[in-house]
């Protein structure tokens, strides 16, 4: 049994990484564009 806010705290920080390399995918097509 995975306790509340570690479980919460791994799925934010994934998220956030995730949101980080769409920003960063979406910033380099326009800076190469």
């Amino acid at each position: 049994m995975y306790n509340y806010g570690g479980g919460t705290t791994v799925i934010i920080a994934i998220l956030f990484l995730i949101a980080i390399g769409e920003v960063g995918s979406y910033f380099s097509r326009k800076a190469i564009i």
